[in-house]
């Protein structure tokens, strides 16, 4: 029985393991700790099962650390809005809690003794509206990637098809889809192939993602199945090679 329940539990890991190394991440992880308690009291004090504050917390972490990260990276207004409104949200139904909680409501918090009727009728209106705004979020990251994925150079194009392009043009092409953060000391020749390279190299093929298809990496990271951190990793080990 204990040798099935392994094997189980391996399948299962080998299914979640490539979106675990994409999603999770250290910061990830501390933050659903810290949100578990105070959106567990937040529902404690609605008189909600305390299960639906847990899930609620990890919910609302991973939205928030991914819809961040997602604007951060193209400063799209849609995501600073709804992650404003995420927070605003978070703090106007947390707040009240904790401030009952500490004039010695301990974790059985009455709310009509902390907020009026009509405070009350807003409190209960946002605490509903936070527990579908990170499905929000969640969607708008995800349809941003895959815009960000489908808008690749046609040189990405052209080299998978095994079709071969003049180097000058391809250099330019390279150049203009990849905005280095420094300029470069010395020029280096790019190298270009007529076909990509074998998958299975992982590192070769993250650096010709990287070269031709001028994707992040994130993008590389979903791509291959990894984490960003590790895409950097190899590209970095790559370039002082290179020099």
């Amino acid at each position: 029985m204990s040798e099935q329940l392994m094997k189980m539990l391996h399948s299962a890991w080998a299914v979640m393991q490539p979106w675990a190394q994409r999603n999770v991440t250290f910061g990830l992880v501390l933050a659903v700790v810290t949100e578990v308690p105070r959106w567990t009291f937040a529902f404690a004090a609605a008189h909600e099962p305390i299960w639906a504050g847990c899930a609620l917390a990890a919910l609302m972490s991973y939205a928030a650390a991914h819809a961040w990260e997602e604007y951060f990276a193209r400063h799209d207004r849609l995501l600073l809005i709804l992650n404003g409104l995420s927070l605003a949200f978070g703090v106007f139904t947390i707040s009240p809690v904790i401030f009952a909680m500490t004039n010695g409501g301990g974790h059985s918090v009455d709310m009509k003794q902390v907020l009026n009727t009509p405070m009350l009728w807003a409190w209960s209106i946002v605490l509903a509206s936070t527990t579908f705004l990170p499905l929000i979020q969640v969607a708008v990251v995800e349809v941003r990637r895959r815009e960000r994925l489908q808008s690749a150079p046609e040189v990405t194009r052209t080299v998978q098809r095994g079709k071969s392009i003049d180097k000058p043009i391809a250099q330019a092409l390279a150049q203009s889809a990849v905005q280095p953060t420094s300029p470069p000391e010395e020029s280096h020749d790019i190298i270009v192939q007529d076909g990509a390279p074998d998958r299975e190299d992982k590192q070769a093929y993250a650096r010709w993602l990287k070269m031709e298809k001028g994707m992040n990496n994130s993008a590389i990271g979903n791509e291959l199945g990894v984490h960003r951190n590790t895409v950097s990793g190899w590209l970095n080990g790559a370039s002082k090679v290179a020099v």
